[in-house]
C-alpha cells in the first residue's frame, strides 16, 4: 500500500528506575489549586512490590506511601504533601527513598506554601 510509515523504536526496562522526568512536579503546593501532589513513575520489569517513604530533612519519617486508589497507574506512587496523621506538612525541602525488593532510589521533592 501506498502512504507514509514510521518505524519506532521502544526500549522496554530491564531494571528498576524512575521514568523520565519523575518525580513531578518537584515543587508542589499543598494548600494550592494546583501542583498540590507529586508523583513518582517509575519502570518495574521484575513486578516486584514497590513502596515510599518520606523523609523530613533531619531524617525524620513523615509518610509511607503504596501504590494506591490515588495512584493513576499501578508503576506511580502519590505524595500529597501531608504527613502520615493527614496534617500538611511544613514549607521545605523532603527526601523520598522508593524501593523494590532489588534497588532503593533516593532524590528531594520541596513543598511550598
Amino acid at each position: 500500500n501506498l502512504g507514509i510509515y514510521q518505524i519506532r523504536a521502544i526500549r522496554i526496562p530491564t531494571t528498576f528506575a524512575l521514568t523520565k522526568g519523575s518525580p513531578y512536579p518537584r515543587v508542589i503546593t499543598p494548600n494550592g489549586a494546583e501542583n498540590h501532589r507529586v508523583f513518582f513513575f517509575f519502570d518495574n520489569p521484575t513486578d516486584n512490590q514497590v513502596s515510599g517513604t518520606i523523609y523530613d530533612i533531619r531524617g525524620a519519617k513523615v509518610r509511607d506511601l503504596t501504590v494506591n486508589s490515588q495512584s493513576p497507574t499501578a508503576s506511580s506512587l502519590v505524595w500529597d504533601g501531608k504527613s502520615n496523621d493527614g496534617s500538611v506538612v511544613p514549607s521545605g525541602v523532603y527526601l523520598y527513598k522508593i524501593s523494590n525488593q532489588e534497588q532503593t532510589l533516593t532524590g528531594t521533592v520541596v513543598v511550598a506554601r
